[in-house]
Formats: structure tokens, sequence, C-alpha cells
């Protein structure tokens, strides 16, 4: 709420209109020993010495050019077409109220009936909600889905998707049962899904779905996907598969390979990275499970004049029905983010779009390969097929030095591993259209001096 200013005067007259005559007596319900007498806080500042400090906070900043950006692990560097915060930025945009009332304007309502359309074109399924608030609130909300369709309190969860995910996973749990489908690399074939095992998994046809990601976690393709789909389906198993958005227009969609359901993280679609947020969440399923999706749905129709009319088609939020009977208490959409990726997949077009993922994927490539020629660096998963992440293995006694080396050089070479638990000496690397031919050579010199120090 904004904060208004009251004279002693204002204060004094609403005191007597509850009938008391001071402020400390509204806190008489609250026990004195629970109470804070002072804050200590630093005296106030003007307005110059306030902007002084926060460029002084704001200098500690380490800030890179784009090009010199390599990391990813969910966010990714992605140009954005000057239209697209141009548009997004409109007040009637920005200032509007999270859009669930049936009375919302038809220019609205047909944004998110078009962002809706995209999700389904991108993950080639029937149905796409109105946004989520992130891919991890969307992941947790997948396995919602498949619980309440299927009655199953089960769920089977790759050990490779994103660790934030899987925490969202926990801390959305409410009684769910989850096992972690471990699917191992092997030199010769890569990550590889064991159809033996998941058989054993879902033998007491208990399980409401298996989850897994494609890319996964460490940028890599899993194989069997259709397999495994088809080994879901005959347990009476859902399938839910998150997909980074680029890899749709070059490997088959979720859809495609017998998904019942994709999500994933929309932040590459036109959203700046901004310290990790705001994101984007997107949910689609096939048109069976619609009823079940969270948040709220538009749908297209006519008028009685036969124009084209936008309407609030499903509202399955605690706000809309019974709280028991929702599908998620934190489906709001993120309606300004998804009305962003909508102008940006209109500004880049369906050719922008295959171009944007092939120079990511092409450079990507290209940086692992040369990155492998280095003395002490290698790919830690060689066999593995990816799109625009790798993981690298920095053979050294002290990683860190070298990472931090790096950063001094001006460049943020990728996510090292252990901030998810993982080895210090492996880093996550992900290349987008951002990183010139000029860029990736960089990174590569700067690796190799830092390491023959």
């Amino acid at each position: 709420m904004p904060y208004i200013s009251n004279t002693d005067e204002q204060r004094k007259s609403m005191l007597a209109a509850i009938g008391i005559e001071s402020f400390e007596e509204l806190l008489d319900s609250i026990p004195a020993e629970t109470r804070i007498d002072s804050l200590n806080l630093p005296d106030g500042l003007s307005e110059m010495e306030t902007l002084a400090e926060m460029g002084k906070l704001a200098a500690k900043n380490t800030t890179f050019r784009a090009g010199r950006i390599f990391a990813g692990g969910g966010i990714y560097n992605h140009y954005i077409p000057p239209v697209v915060s141009q548009l997004a930025s409109r007040s009637e945009f920005v200032t509007a109220y999270t859009p669930y009332q049936s009375e919302v304007s038809q220019g609205l309502l047909q944004t998110i009936f078009e962002y809706q359309t995209y999700i389904c074109e991108l993950t080639g399924l029937e149905v796409s909600n109105a946004s989520s608030y992130g891919g991890a609130s969307a992941c947790a909300d997948a396995v919602s889905i498949a619980r309440t369709a299927t009655k199953r309190k089960k769920s089977v969860i790759s050990s490779n998707i994103h660790p934030h995910y899987r925490e969202t996973f926990d801390t959305y749990n409410l009684g769910w049962e989850m096992d972690v489908l471990d699917l191992p690399y092997r030199a010769d074939a890569g990550f590889v899904l064991d159809a033996v095992e998941i058989e054993k998994m879902l033998a007491g046809d208990d399980v409401a779905c298996v989850v897994v990601q494609i890319p996964n976690f460490y940028g890599c393709f899993e194989g069997g996907l259709s397999a495994l789909a088809e080994i879901c389906h005959s347990h009476g198993t859902l399938l839910a598969i998150g997909v980074y958005p680029f890899c749709a227009g070059w490997v088959k969609r979720p859809g495609d390979l017998g998904a019942d359901i994709a999500f994933g993280e929309g932040q590459s679609l036109g959203i700046p990275m901004g310290f990790g947020g705001p994101g984007l969440g997107f949910l689609a399923t096939k048109k069976k499970l619609v009823r079940f999706l969270p948040g709220r749905l538009i749908g297209k129709t006519t008028d009685e004049n036969g124009r084209n009319a936008y309407v609030m088609t499903l509202q399955a939020r605690e706000q809309h029905i019974r709280r028991g009977k929702a599908n998620s208490s934190i489906c709001t959409n993120s309606a300004l983010m998804a009305l962003t990726a909508t102008i940006y997949l209109s500004s880049i077009g369906k050719e922008g779009f295959k171009e944007v993922g092939a120079l990511s994927s092409g450079g990507a490539h290209y940086l692992a390969e040369s990155l492998c020629k280095l003395d002490h660096v290698s790919l830690a998963f060689p066999d593995a097929q990816f799109f625009n992440e790798f993981v690298i293995k920095i053979e050294n006694d002290d990683p860190d030095r070298i990472f931090d080396g790096m950063i001094e050089k001006g460049v943020l070479p990728g996510i090292p591993l252990s901030m998810f638990g993982g080895s210090k000496d492996r880093w996550l690397v992900a290349v987008t259209e951002q990183n010139t031919e000029e860029d990736l050579e960089f990174y590569v010199n700067a690796l190799k001096s830092e390491v023959a120090k």
C-alpha cells in the first residue's frame, strides 16, 4: 500500500473516531515483551545523499558485455529487439492489475489467447494456460495436474531436471510421494533411459507421472523419450516433459514425443535476465486434461454481430472456486511477462526463432570443440548430444582461481556446478546468439591463459 502522510490533527481525529486517545493503545493487545523499542536505523538521508549511497552499492556489482556472458542454467542471455520493451512498457499494460476478472479488456484477452497459441505451437500440445509464475512452479503444477487427473499420489522425477525445480517440488509437496529416476551417463551412449528400470518403478500402476527435461540441467538430451511415453501410457501414467523453448525449432517437441504435459521457463522469450527474474512459466497439456489446468484459460468465440470475441473460458483459481477444488494456490499468471513473450515471438517470427536456435547451438558446439583442444580442459559428458549448453571439466587443483581469473578478464565463464552440490571443477557453459565468434575466441584464449598459470 502507498505511504500516506497524516498530520497530527488528522491522527487525533482518527483516534477519537475509534474511541482511543493514543496510538500506543492500539498496541495493547500485543505483549510488551514482544515489541521492538527501536529498529536501530541510521539517520535519514537527503535525496542527493540517498542516490549517492545507492550508487556506491551498485558499483559493487560486476557487469559484463552481453557477448561475454556464458552463464545459463535456466536463465539465458538472448537478444531482445527494442520493439519488445517499447510495446510491453505501454502504460495500459504495465499498470494493469492481475487480469482475472471476467471484465478484462478484449485487447488483453486477445494477447493472452495469442500467447496460449504460441505455447501450443512450441510444445506440440493442444491447450495452454495463461502462464505461471516461473518454470519451477510450472513443473510443480504439472505434477499436480497428473495427481489430480489420475488420482494417484506417487511421482517419478528425473535426477537430471533443474535442481531449483526439484526444490520447488519439495516445497510444494503436500503429502506427495516422489521417487527419483536415475538417468545415468554412459560413455558409449550419453544419457540414456533404462526401460527395464522404468518398468520396475511403474509396475505397481500407482505412479501419476514421470517428469523429465529436454535438454536436461546439464544441457544434454536424453534418448528414448518416445519409448518412455509408451511405457508410461501402458501403466496409465502421464509423461511430463520440461523444455527449453528454442529447442522446439530443431528437435521433436514434447507433444511429438508423446508427452501429456509440457512445462518450462519462458524467460528466454524476450524477458531480461534481471538478476534471475521475473520469469515466465509456461504449461501445456493434451486437451483431455484441460479441466485440470491451473490458473485461467482464454477462449475465442464470436459476438452477436459475428465479430471475434475473447472470453475467460476456465478459471480454476482459488479465488474463483472452492479452495479445495482449485488446482493451484499460486497460479496467478505473469500476464505482463506473457505479453512480453508474445510480442517477442511475433517480432522475430518463425524464421527468426529458428535462427536464434541455430546460432545458439552452432556457437555452443564451436566453443565446446575449441575448448577441448586446450590442455586440462575436456567435456564432462563427451558422448552426450547437447543444444546450446554443456559441461566442461577443468583439470586443475584450484578451479576456483581459474574461474575468478576469467571474471577479472571480463568473462562470466559459466556456472560452477558446486553451486548445486556438484564438483567445483565442472562448469555449466551456455552460448546464445549474443556470443559472437570474437567472443568465443576471447573465452578460449582467456581460459587457456588462466589454466596455464
